[in-house]
């Protein structure tokens, strides 16, 4: 047998799991949280409810993660097991998604803004070429007495060519739109609330396994079930709790069992 000596091993096996649970949430709550920062929709307040509403999903899961290392319900445990194995998949990729989302519409902010600033300089130089030179032929044709086309061109200095401009930003906007993994009308609805509701319907079909584990804790740390020993746990002796003398024995780990009810031989009476 393997000797622990700094650690027993059920500890070393919690640290170990509660140290990479904690890390993946650090990983999902900042991203989440980040992203519900990012909404400029949202008020202070309703802002803090989101957060605290999408974290839920993070505290089941460490929920869960306690129960199963703790719980000492065998079905209890692998329930527990199965679910935090699940939460912690949805965290992952609902994390992911929202990452890849939101670096993805920066990128495209960063994008527009440089070329709408390109644009707005090569429009300048190209807006004051076309003055330049269409005041210089005005002024060349005023010399000459042809006043009416001297005015036709000065109108046409100051209208604006800046259609194509436009028609490229729409391109780049399109061409750069935030994207990701998840579909689209997911991301824009169902990332709020599936999660939640995954970690919601675990945990409760968890809770409805445990009730049958309850019996099976220690409550009072003394090595023997709770439900070895009903009478420590009842309050009124009265409702039947109250064992009769000799119906326990303890086995050779100090654990308490009932013992198997006498042999009746023939002619023993009632």
């Amino acid at each position: 047998m393997t000797n622990h000596k700094i650690l027993p091993f059920r500890i070393q096996r919690a640290l170990a799991a509660f140290l990479v649970a904690i890390l993946l949430i650090s990983f999902s709550v900042a991203v989440i949280w980040s992203h519900v920062d990012g909404i400029g929709s949202f008020s202070p307040g309703y802002r803090l409810l989101a957060k605290a509403g999408l974290a839920c999903v993070e505290l089941v899961s460490l929920i869960m993660l306690a129960w199963e290392i703790w719980a000492k319900d065998k079905v209890l445990s692998m329930a527990c097991f199965a679910a935090e194995f699940v939460l912690v998949i949805v965290m992952l990729v609902h994390a992911g998604a929202v990452l890849q989302l939101d670096s993805s519409g920066s990128r495209q902010e960063k994008t527009i803004a440089s070329v709408a600033d390109a644009q707005a300089k090569i429009a300048a130089a190209r807006e004051s070429a076309r003055i330049k030179a269409a005041s210089e032929s005005a002024a060349e044709l005023n010399r000459r007495g042809q006043r009416r086309t001297a005015a036709a061109i000065a109108r046409s200095a100051s209208t604006d060519g800046s259609a194509s401009d436009n028609a490229l930003l729409g391109s780049i906007v399109e061409q750069t739109a935030p994207t990701t993994f998840l579909p689209d009308a997911y991301m824009t609805g169902g990332l709020y609330y599936w999660p939640p509701l995954i970690a919601f319907v675990l945990f409760m079909a968890v809770l409805l396994i445990s009730k049958s584990a309850i019996a099976l804790e220690d409550s009072d740390g003394n090595g023997v079930p709770d439900i070895l020993e009903p009478w420590r746990h009842s309050a009124k002796r009265s409702a039947g709790f109250a064992p009769a003398a000799g119906n326990y024995s303890f086995n050779t780990s100090g654990q308490a069992v009932p013992k198997a009810p006498a042999r009746r031989e023939p002619g023993d009476k009632e």
